[in-house]
């Protein structure tokens, strides 16, 4: 019905043009109606688009907020890897989706993007840093990963990736992307790790919806609460003017999450200090709590593939790895 209106309006606008009668339709004119302006980001700009505005018309229906994923639904989107999987690859990719939807904050088609080459390449820094690319803008972005996180989809690269590359399309033809698929070899397209989580969430009798936005929704909320702890920011507007005001800061937030309008991130603040409410952590303590909780996953996933038979042998030398990986990451994080 809004749209009808304002569709109707905008030709009732072109007429009273092409009579050349600027008191047919205006604020003060025979159709009293005003024209309005918003700001729309595409995927390479912002944009304003015009649209006619009647006091008679109906508001428009509220817009629907999707809450981050919790802790809780991960996990349970994690336990039902095993049974719902028909191969071992198909459950390590299935792992190594998750954990990127987790640590990243990426799209869906960002993380679709993530190459090989991209984390051997952060394994080999002091800092490790995630190469991602970003939708909205274009560019690419450095992210920084915890190096057990590294550790962990190496192995993926190196046991399971592999492998199926060299049943299906042949290392010269391999395109170099982390998620394949297991018939071809070939990189997954956005669409299924959409389907992988719906599937997923099926499986665990999750009965909201889950998406994997969902997971980026979780990330932006997990970094403010950790920008607000550093910065002692006291209440959601000073943490928008800061986020509008520190040319330092707004960078740091629109190079980590690829995003070029600021304020579209606005209902994060509000989702960030209500997890603020009731307790103070440094900025430290909350990494070094983000490195354990991933490790913690981890080592989840390693007990349930133990249980359905994995080599003991294999699972004690990747733990040993994980956990070497780990003492790195906590003394990095309180230093």
């Amino acid at each position: 019905m809004l749209a009808i209106g304002r569709k109707s309006l905008e030709f009732l606008e072109s007429v009273a043009r092409f009579n050349c009668d600027e008191t047919f339709i205006g604020p003060d004119g025979q159709i009293r109606a005003e024209q309005k302006t918003f700001k729309r980001l595409t995927r390479k700009r912002l944009i304003a688009v015009k649209y006619w505005h009647h006091r008679a018309f109906p508001t428009p229906d509220p817009k629907k907020r999707r809450l981050p994923i919790s802790t809780h639904n991960i996990e349970k989107l994690r336990n039902a890897i095993l049974p719902a999987s028909k191969s071992v690859f198909l459950r390590k990719r299935r792992y190594v989706m998750i954990k990127l939807l987790e640590i990243t904050g990426g799209r869906r088609t960002e993380v679709d993007e993530v190459t090989v080459k991209s984390i051997r390449q952060a394994s080999c820094m002091a800092e490790p840093m995630l190469r991602l690319s970003t939708v909205k803008g274009g560019d690419e972005r450095l992210i920084p990963i915890a190096s057990h996180d590294l550790v962990f989809l190496l192995e993926f690269i190196d046991k399971n990736r592999s492998r199926i590359i060299r049943k299906t399309c042949g290392k010269e033809n391999d395109d170099g992307f982390l998620l394949i698929s297991e018939t071809t070899g070939q990189k997954l397209e956005p669409n299924t790790i959409t389907q992988e989580i719906h599937l997923l969430a099926k499986a665990a009798q999750i009965l909201i919806k889950i998406c994997p936005h969902m997971f980026r929704h979780r990330f932006i909320t997990k970094l403010f609460v950790a920008l607000i702890e550093q910065h002692h920011i006291l209440n959601p507007d000073a943490f928008r003017s800061a986020l509008l005001d520190m040319e330092s800061l707004k960078q740091k937030v629109q190079e980590c999450l690829g995003v070029i309008n600021i304020e579209s991130l606005d209902p994060y603040i509000h989702l960030a200090f209500d997890e603020v409410t009731g307790f103070k952590k440094t900025y430290n303590l909350i990494l070094i709590s983000s490195a354990i909780d991933s490790f913690r996953s981890t080592l989840r996933q390693i007990l349930t593939e133990l249980k359905s038979g994995s080599s003991f042998i294999d699972a004690q030398q990747h733990l040993i790895n994980l956990l070497n990986a780990l003492d790195t990451d906590l003394e990095r994080a309180r230093s």
